[in-house]
This record gives structure tokens, C-alpha cells and sequence, in this order.
């Protein structure tokens, strides 16, 4: 009597189960060994509709996840900065010398030369 081969698939004539391929290796199996394949897609796990063998089932891949940023913290009402800021009204390069006009005086910023 020839037997032809099954490859994954247990027979039980006493228990008999249905076979099907898993969607990625065509193996021959046993239809309640296979699974369903899910992946991340957002915040949440997907099913992709592939019913997997174990040996193609893969872990759904944590870096696909969405990074799920916190709220802003509450900001404070009628909030009082420091004045440790010191501000100029003249125009200066990067070493601190003042940038001058034609006549020698130094320009300002918004408005008219004091003399």
C-alpha cells in the first residue's frame, strides 16, 4: 500500500482533522496548527489575513508602533519671566564692537541716533 506524503500533517483515522497550506511556505498541515499573522500598524496589533504555520509565524515588529508622544505640561497663568536678559538698542558684530554710519555714530535698532 503506497502512502503518499503529507508533509506536516498528522493523520488519525480514530480523530480525523482537516488540512490546509500555510500562506507563506505552502506546507501541507494540519488546519488548527496554523495561525493568524498580525503586525503592528499605529498604536495597535492588525491581522493580515494569513493563517501562518509555526515555523513561518513571525513576532510583529515593535519599531512599525507609533511613538505615542505626552501631553504638553499645564502651563502656568500670568507667569513672570526674570529680566536677566540685557538688551541694547544699538547694533554690534559678534566681538561686541558697535557698528557705526558715516558720520562716526553708532546705528540703532528701531529709531533715531541720541545725541
Amino acid at each position: 500500500m503506497a502512502w503518499r506524503p503529507h508533509d506536516r500533517a498528522e493523520v488519525d483515522a480514530d480523530n480525523p482533522r482537516a488540512w490546509a497550506r500555510c500562506d507563506r511556505c505552502y506546507c501541507l498541515t494540519n488546519h488548527y496548527k496554523l495561525r493568524w499573522q498580525f503586525r503592528f500598524a499605529g498604536p495597535r496589533l492588525i491581522n493580515t489575513n494569513l493563517l501562518v504555520c509555526e515555523n513561518c509565524l513571525d513576532i510583529p515588529n515593535p519599531q512599525e508602533r507609533t511613538i505615542v508622544i505626552p501631553p504638553d505640561p499645564v502651563p502656568i497663568k500670568n507667569a513672570r519671566p526674570s529680566d536677566t536678559s540685557v538688551e541694547t538698542d544699538y547694533l554690534s558684530t559678534d566681538n561686541d564692537f558697535y557698528i557705526e554710519d558715516d558720520t562716526g555714530d553708532n546705528f540703532v535698532i528701531g529709531g533715531e541716533n541720541p545725541q
